[in-house]
C-alpha cells in the first residue's frame, strides 16, 4: 500500500510540474509609437515595458526637438525636463542603432542613430521598427518638430 501510495504522490507531483512550466509565458507588453518629422515624415518605432518607457509613454502626445549631442556620437537628444523612473532597470547600457534610451542624468530622450559604448545611465526604453529610417534620425537638426504618439491597436 506504501508503494502505490508514493507512486500515486510521484505521479501527481510530476503531472503538477508539468502544468506549471508548460505555462506558455506572456509577452511583455510594448506600447507601438509614431514619431512624425514636422508634419511629414512618420517613423514607427516600440516602446518595452520598463518602468521608464511606461511613464514614458502616459506623457504621449509630446512634441520635442531634437539635436546633435557631440560630434563623434551617434545619437540625437531632446531636454525632457524631468526625470523618469528606472526601477527595475540596468543602471546602464550600450546603445544599438536604432534603439530609443533615456539619458537619466541629463533627463533626455535619445534617438540612436550608431552603436555607443557601455555608460551609466543609458537606459533603453525602445526601438524603432525599420533600419532604414536610421539616416533621417541622423539627419534632424534643432529646428525639426518631433511630435511623439502613441499608435492606437
Amino acid at each position: 500500500m506504501k508503494k502505490i501510495l508514493s507512486l500515486v504522490i510521484m505521479i501527481g507531483i510530476t503531472f503538477s510540474a508539468i502544468l506549471i512550466f508548460n505555462q506558455p509565458v506572456k509577452a511583455a507588453r510594448q506600447t507601438q509609437i509614431e514619431v512624425q518629422i514636422n508634419n511629414h515624415e512618420k517613423l514607427r518605432a516600440t516602446l518595452n515595458n520598463s518602468s521608464a518607457a511606461r511613464q514614458f509613454s502616459r506623457e504621449l502626445p509630446r512634441t520635442m526637438h531634437f539635436r546633435n549631442y557631440m560630434d563623434g556620437y551617434d545619437e540625437k537628444i531632446a531636454d525632457l525636463h524631468h526625470p523618469l523612473t528606472t526601477k527595475g532597470m540596468p543602471r546602464g547600457n550600450n546603445a544599438k542603432a536604432g534603439e530609443i534610451g533615456y539619458w537619466s542624468p541629463d533627463r533626455r530622450i535619445v534617438f540612436y542613430w550608431g552603436n555607443v559604448s557601455y555608460y551609466p545611465g543609458i537606459h533603453i526604453i525602445g526601438h524603432f521598427t525599420k533600419n532604414t529610417d536610421l539616416q533621417l534620425i541622423r539627419h534632424l537638426n534643432s529646428s525639426d518638430k518631433i511630435t511623439i504618439t502613441r499608435v492606437r491597436n
